[in-house]
């Protein structure tokens, strides 16, 4: 699977690894343009991968089949479909971890519409827990059964979203079930946004990041100063 890299803005060691999935008809290239102009500053020490879907429908990108869906969302169908192609997702997920040496306690799986469903299907089946999971945007999220690991999440969502099936209404769904299954989890609603990925929808990923340091903080290195010459 093809994937684009946002390297440390502050130029060093990573500290946090985040997979990025892109929305219906975007891609890779794309997204990780958006996030290296809109997030990477805010977040200078994670890396982002942001991989390209290998389904192609109607010449656009997807990571499982929407074109019955696309004049009407479907949550069950989505839900669904997103589960069907989790197990390729994670097959990629655990070549990046292996590549980048990375622990799962130091991965966010993150997504952007039909990548946020993709990426909560994705992260809610794999035994170790990812050190969170973002989803922005994404549908069909209330239809989760029986999940493998319960990480943190944030459910995100424009203000001016419509319909039920990717706006806040989905969210606050989404959220109760979660938390009914004992989740640790949260929501976050983008004022005066739409559907849309851009520098004030990625605040709520700026936000989740600030949340996840007092959830589970990283367990930096200790410096200790070199010992005193004889």
């Amino acid at each position: 699977m093809q994937h684009y890299i946002v390297q440390p803005h502050n130029g060093g060691a990573p500290e946090t690894l985040v997979i990025f999935l892109h929305g219906f008809a975007s891609g890779g290239e794309e997204t990780a343009e958006t996030i290296r102009r809109e997030l990477a500053p805010r977040l200078p020490s994670a890396k982002f991968i942001c991989p390209d879907a290998s389904l192609s429908e109607n010449g656009c990108r997807s990571w499982f089949q929407v074109g019955d869906m696309l004049d009407g969302p479907d949550g069950a169908k989505a839900a669904a479909r997103a589960a069907a192609a989790a197990p390729a997702i994670n097959a990629y997920i655990d070549g990046v971890l292996k590549a980048e040496n990375m622990p799962a306690s130091r991965v966010v799986i993150a997504g952007f519409s039909q990548g946020a469903s993709m990426a909560f299907y994705a992260a809610l089946q794999r035994e170790a827990p990812v050190r969170g999971l973002f989803c922005l945007s994404g549908g069909g999220l209330d239809r989760i059964e029986n999940p493998a690991s319960k990480p943190p999440v944030l459910l995100a969502a424009g203000e001016y979203e419509t319909g039920n099936y990717s706006g806040m209404p989905q969210v606050e769904s989404a959220l109760q079930k979660l938390k009914t299954l004992g989740f640790t989890a949260g929501d976050y609603c983008v004022r005066g946004q739409e559907h849309a990925l851009n520098r004030e929808t990625l605040a709520a990923f700026t936000f989740f990041s600030g949340v996840l340091d007092k959830i589970a903080p990283l367990q930096r290195p200790v410096k200790r100063p070199p010992p005193p010459r004889l």
